[in-house]
């Protein structure tokens, strides 16, 4: 039994306010009591003498009739979403009849329940939901251990954000791929969206021009510094890594065929500098001069040597600087030893982990490795991600094959491990497209899995296993001066897992931001291990405004119990809580010192609103 429930069935000391009685959970996938009506002309609903005023005498009545508690109108600069109103009624009245009774009004162009969305299904690709072999692994379980599926509902990445593969090339045409290809679009001559390697006077895209004056003629999807030419298409028998890791940052999902990627939608600029497994350090310097000159966000390196090579280097920090996030494998020597390019500061070295969060067979470690990715370790019967690769001798044999354009099962080793890193930083890239590159890389480390083996306890095997969920979510304790939200948008902070204000710290939110709260504590800690608890040891600034409310709620509701609420001990630093809406949780605010709340809505808490223990509490203005 949690805290709460215990307090409650022994005695509440003091109940000072009971709201959102016992509400019965979701029903017919809409929140209960509420509606969302648009007006030819705006009926200026606003607040009188306990109830709600208009201008329309027939909608002044049927407000008083069915007891409207709250209205407000759709904030928008959108001239087609003017007039819309939010409006709440007690959780017993028969939304149907007044949404009967609404639509008699002349002004009301529509009234319909405040319809509930969930978080989409699982993607529809083939290997992302089977297991082929049959031995009891799905053949894309490293997602699953990252929790990509559950990060995916927050962001699945963006067209805006560009990932640079520095590689051997890229099967630009492959059906699970070509969606998702950066295109170079000054130098896509018919503007279609997509490379037809032609002449453009036979409908193509090759001129012989350097039309943007990169110094690089024809590069419509990248570059190829082995032939020198705008075409990276991996030539040669074998030459499949590129391929490979390509797909795992970005393969085109839900698209029932063939395998997810780690993101849905950034885009993939190939750049090929090799066409076997010897990497030149010369062209990989130019190969990240170029990614970065246009307009790669993150850089992925899936190659590593033993001498640092200066040209190289110098190019990773000019890019650096600019906040381009590089990111390379650790090698697989299975030894403690400096490899390049990972090793240098300026990049995120990746080493690999096993299901069980073990250090892989062959993964390199040291104290210079940043994080890790979970792989398929040689030799080992378990298998890693299903990697689009192509091979122009191969014979259809799994799902989704259309020779050339082929998937294949691989072992991920570093370099997959790099290239899963890769596609966690486009997520996070994508979730906050305008923050700083250390910001990223920070989110990034603080999402980490601790890991059981060892050497992750002598600091050489970095943040531990990377999960872009955790990276994508709040949890955990606050223990700096902390701000969520961004001051004049409307911004979404998700929480996954019981998140404690430390003592002498403040956590400020801005006015307008929604809180959405998972079902599930993830980190299974707190009071209560099943569900996620706010508890404030510091302070809380929670101000709202009449126009932008802070919310807080459940992320997908099922019922008045999603989450526990806040909790004040006896050495809280006090709070500011005003203009707030406060949802689906066990009960609102526990606390344990004096507290004032303020113009805040409580609704669907299972026991009461606001449980007041050995304080004070003053409350104004709530519901």
């Amino acid at each position: 039994m949690s805290r709460v429930k215990q307090l409650v069935v022994a005695t509440v000391v003091a109940i000072l306010m009971v709201v959102g009685a016992l509400a019965p959970g979701w029903a017919d996938d809409h929140v209960p009591g509420e509606l969302v009506v648009r007006f030819a002309d705006d009926p200026e609903i606003s607040p009188s003498g306990g109830g709600y005023a208009t201008t329309a005498a027939e909608l002044d009545d049927i407000f008083d009739l069915y007891e409207l508690t709250y209205a407000r109108r759709l904030i928008s600069s959108q001239s087609e979403l003017q007039n819309t109103y939010y409006l709440r009624f007690p959780l017993g009245e028969n939304l149907d009849e007044i949404i009967d009774d609404l639509l008699e009004l002349t002004n009301v162009l529509f009234a319909e329940k405040n319809w509930l969305m969930r978080a989409d299904s699982p993607p529809n690709d083939y290997h992302f939901t089977h297991d082929s072999s049959g031995d009891g692994k799905l053949d894309q379980w490293t997602y699953y251990k990252m929790q990509s599926n559950r990060a995916w509902e927050i962001t699945q990445g963006a067209t805006s954000v560009v990932a640079a593969i520095i590689d051997t090339g890229l099967d630009w045409q492959h059906p699970d791929l070509n969606a998702n290809v950066w295109i170079n679009v000054e130098e896509d001559i018919n503007h279609n969206g997509v490379f037809d390697n032609a002449a453009q006077g036979a409908g193509g895209d090759l001129d012989g021009v350097d039309n943007d004056n990169n110094q690089f003629v024809d590069d419509v999807v990248g570059w190829d510094f082995n032939d020198f030419d705008g075409n990276p298409y991996p030539t040669d028998a074998g030459s499949n890594h590129g391929t490979n890791m390509s797909s795992l940052v970005s393969a085109e999902t839900n698209n029932a065929i063939g395998i997810a990627g780690g993101t849905w939608h950034t885009r993939i600029m190939p750049i090929k500098i090799a066409s076997a497994e010897n990497f030149s350090a010369f062209y990989a310097a130019e190969a990240v001069d170029y990614a970065v000159a246009n307009g790669a966000h993150v850089v992925n390196m899936s190659f590593s040597g033993e001498t640092p090579r200066q040209a190289l280097h110098d190019a990773i920090v000019d890019g650096h600087g600019a906040g381009v996030i590089f990111v390379a494998s650790a090698g697989d020597d299975n030894y403690q030893i400096a490899r390049y390019p990972g090793s240098w500061t300026e990049v995120i070295r990746v080493a690999a982990v096993d299901s069980s969060l073990y250090k892989t067979i062959t993964s390199n470690y040291a104290t210079d490795v940043d994080i890790c990715a979970p792989s398929a370790p040689s030799g080992d019967a378990e298998r890693g991600n299903m990697a689009c690769a192509h091979d122009p001798t191969a014979q259809a044999e799994e799902n989704g094959d259309d020779p050339p354009h082929v998937y294949r099962f691989t072992q991920l080793a570093t370099s997959g491990g790099a290239a899963q890193v890769t596609a966690a930083v486009a997520l996070l890239k994508a979730r906050y497209p305008n923050a700083s590159a250390n910001f990223i890389r920070s989110e990034l480390y603080r999402g980490a899995v601790d890991l059981p083996d060892p050497l992750f306890g002598q600091g050489k095997l970095g943040a531990g296993m990377v999960n872009p969920y955790r990276s994508l979510t709040q949890w955990g304790t606050i223990s700096a001066n902390t701000t969520w939200g961004t001051p004049g948008q409307a911004t979404t902070v998700y929480v996954s897992g019981d998140v404690t204000v430390a003592a002498g710290y403040t956590l400020t939110i801005v006015p307008g931001t929604t809180i959405k709260i998972a079902k599930q504590d993830n980190e299974h800690a707190g009071a209560d291990v099943d569900l996620i608890e706010i508890n404030v040891e510091g302070a809380l600034v929670a101000n709202g405004t009449a126009a932008a409310p802070i919310r807080f709620e459940a992320w997908n509701p099922e019922s008045s119990e999603d989450w526990v609420g806040f909790y004040f001990d006896s050495g809280s630093g006090g709070a500011v809580i005003d203009n707030c809406i406060i949802r689906h949780a066990e009960y609102g605010i526990e606390s344990y010192i004096s507290l004032t709340v303020t113009n805040t809505v409580f609704q669907d808490c299972r026991y009461a609103g606001i449980v007041g223990q050995d304080g004070t509490l003053l409350v104004q203005g709530c519901v």
